[in-house]
This record gives C-alpha cells, sequence and structure tokens, in this order.
C-alpha cells in the first residue's frame, strides 16, 4: 500500500514517476537535495497519488522547527542574526541538509519571507560585511558524524 523511499533524490523521483503511472502505491520520501526540477517532478506525481515528504521525521526536529519560527518572528532582524550549523558523516552529498533547510524556512517564514530571499551566499573567504536579516548556513562534512 505504501512505499518508504529514505534513498537518493535521483531514486525517488523515478519512484514517484513510476508510482504516479500506475496509480499507486502511495509513497513517504524522507531523501533531501532535490533540486527545483526534482522537486516539479514530485509535485506532478502528487497529482495521482499520496506522496509524505519531510527532510526529517523526527518528533524533536519538527517541534524545533514550530519553535524557530517563533523566536524568529519575535526576534527583530536588524538586531538578531541567524545562523544554521550542521555537521554530517562525510560521505552525505547535500548541503546543508534538509533538516537545516527546514529550520531555514521555518526561520524566514517567521520572518514573513521566504527562505530564497533571506538566505546568504555561500561563504568562501572573500565577500562583503553580512547584511542584517539575512539567514547563513554553515555546513561540515566528517568523518562519521551521525547529524548535528
Amino acid at each position: 500500500d505504501v512505499v518508504i523511499d529514505f534513498s537518493t533524490p535521483e531514486a525517488s523521483v523515478d519512484l514517484a514517476r513510476r508510482a504516479a503511472e500506475q496509480g499507486a502505491p502511495a509513497l513517504v520520501i524522507g531523501s533531501t537535495g532535490f533540486s527545483p526540477e526534482q522537486e516539479a517532478e514530485l509535485d506532478r506525481a502528487a497529482e495521482r497519488i499520496a506522496i509524505v515528504k519531510s527532510g526529517n521525521f523526527s518528533l524533536g526536529v519538527n517541534i524545533l522547527i514550530g519553535l524557530v519560527e517563533h523566536a524568529a518572528m519575535r526576534l527583530d532582524a536588524a538586531d538578531w542574526d541567524i545562523e544554521i550549523a550542521e555537521a554530517h558523516h562525510r560521505r552525505k552529498v547535500d548541503a546543508p541538509s534538509g533538516t537545516a533547510l527546514m529550520l531555514g524556512e521555518a526561520a524566514a517564514a517567521g520572518r514573513g519571507a521566504d527562505l530564497e530571499d533571506l538566505r546568504t551566499a555561500p561563504y568562501d573567504g572573500v565577500g562583503a560585511e553580512r547584511e542584517a536579516g539575512k539567514i547563513g548556513f554553515s555546513t561540515t562534512r566528517a568523518g562519521g558524524i551521525v547529524g548535528e
């Protein structure tokens, strides 16, 4: 009745495409790192089949997302910076992680904006002063870190 998929964006999109063609099964997708084009393909598949997709299914993380949105709503962007720092094992290929992006989206929503409008450009060691109100991401990929 349901396929649970925590694989790769490519495999998840292929699975969704095939399931949509058949009209079943429903999908639970926990893969992360989808391109905008892949997201659009999942949206098209969701017109034909039920899809539940999340970058993190942990109850604690989902509660944290609500708290982040509330904090961002209450703390003035002129005085409070938001930086999402995350670390995973060296083999994780998406950066920032799906969980980090979910936290960034919650922070942006709390500030009444879209994450793409507030997200800082990746820091390459050269650049300008950080603009007030922007949301930064720090990503580490090393060793066997499970996820922080």
